[in-house]
């Protein structure tokens, strides 16, 4: 990521997939719930590679490419159990608010949370609310990236 300008859009997106995640309900097979099919979704390495936004259909709310393609780099940092001990309202993880780690991105070392899964990912990795945690030192992998989003009036 070269600029706070493509952070802050990648935080954007993680508002929009925070959204997503409420409408899924939890359960193992991932693939009835989003019809994930790779007429939908690239996943599962039938492609080998990322593919251009929008080559698969939006979901429900307009947006492309929320499960597949490259798994989303987010702002948080990792920690396991965040979400059991997180504040319910705009949690933040690995700092005490967003400026702090949109203001030295740069100087990022720890684990961030990764999600939906990219184009070498098995159907169940491919959910928004599905998290991982990964180094900034494996951001060149070639799975691994952020989603741009602009801001929609309600």
């Amino acid at each position: 990521i070269k600029s706070k300008t493509r952070l802050r859009k990648s935080v954007e997106y993680a508002i929009i997939g925070i959204l997503y995640q409420k409408t899924e309900k939890c359960v193992k097979n991932v693939s009835l719930i989003l019809n994930v099919t790779i007429n939908r979704a690239n996943y599962g390495k039938h492609l080998g590679e990322t593919t251009p936004v929008s080559e698969y259909p939006a979901n429900d709310y307009g947006v492309h490419d929320i499960a597949g393609n490259i798994w989303e780099w987010c702002l948080d940092g990792y920690q396991a159990d965040f979400y059991a001990n997180s504040p319910r309202r705009n949690p933040t993880a690995g700092a005490n608010n967003v400026d702090e780690i949109v203001n030295d991105f740069e100087n990022i070392v720890d684990f961030r949370v990764i999600r939906g899964g990219g184009w070498n990912s098995n159907p169940e990795w491919l959910r928004a609310s599905n998290r991982h945690g990964t180094s900034p030192a494996y951001a060149g992998i070639g799975a691994l990236g952020f989603r741009c989003a602009k801001r929609v009036s309600p």
